[in-house]
């Protein structure tokens, strides 16, 4: 029993997986990681290439984590800054 996956779906339960995981662990990277899926599944549902599709998850995650930086560095956005030691 063969069982096909579009490509669009899988870069979603990707996407969907890593988001769980970030809720779990708190870790940013894993929601870099899954903006860079969901990228990939737009490229997907364009019907582009695999090729086009690793290059989008690649550029969406850097892009991900610039913007990630950039708000660090406005400011402490962690749980810490809103406990009062």
């Amino acid at each position: 029993m063969d069982i096909i996956i579009s490509s669009w779906l899988l870069w979603l339960i990707i996407a969907a997986i890593l988001v769980i995981i970030e809720l779990l662990t708190s870790m940013i990277a894993t929601f870099c990681l899954a903006t860079g899926c969901l990228i990939a599944m737009v490229c997907a549902l364009l019907d582009w290439g695999v090729e086009a599709q690793l290059i989008g998850a690649i550029i969406g995650t850097v892009i991900a984590f610039i913007l990630v930086q950039t708000k660090r560095g406005k400011g402490n956005i962690s749980v810490q800054s809103f406990i009062s030691l």
